[in-house]
């Protein structure tokens, strides 16, 4: 479209509401709605929010040792199926890495991670500590939040 066409009041609506790629005589309408797609930040899955929730459990944290030992940061997690796509996940303020084998490097897994409509079962481990874990959450009025869970030691 002509920039030269349109009326003022519509070249300073697309100016301002920062659609200026409207006015470019190349750009098509699906070339547009393509970027503003690109551009919009997708909201985290259900399985994302369960797996943030599981690694800040509350009785999870001193296993980390995050302050006292070296090279439990960032947080290595172990890919498996649950997480086979690697999940946007953080832990320390920064974002998880994901391992295929992560060694003899400390990392947490997720064993499962079930979701059935507002509930959600998942079990984890921490090799490195002997700690293996489920839990139970359910989602109420959008938001997921843990109703149990447990730790042993193994």
């Amino acid at each position: 479209m002509c920039c030269m066409r349109l009326p003022p009041t519509v070249l300073f609506a697309c100016l301002v509401l920062g659609l200026g790629s409207l006015l470019d005589p190349v750009a098509s309408p699906a070339n547009f709605t393509s970027q503003r797609r690109m551009t919009m930040a997708k909201p985290p899955s259900d399985r994302d929010q369960v797996a943030q929730l599981v690694l800040d459990l509350d009785d999870l944290q001193p296993y980390y040792h995050v302050k006292d030992v070296p090279g439990r940061r960032p947080l290595v997690i172990r890919r498996t199926e649950p997480v086979n796509d690697r999940p946007t996940l953080t832990k320390f303020g920064e974002p998880v890495r994901y391992e295929d084998e992560p060694g003899d490097v400390p990392f947490f897994e997720f064993s499962k991670i079930a979701i059935d409509g507002d509930t959600a079962d998942v079990e984890f481990r921490y090799p490195v500590e002997g700690i293996a874990g489920m839990a139970h959450l359910k989602k109420a009025g959008g938001t997921w939040k843990v109703e149990s869970h447990s730790l042993t030691e193994q």
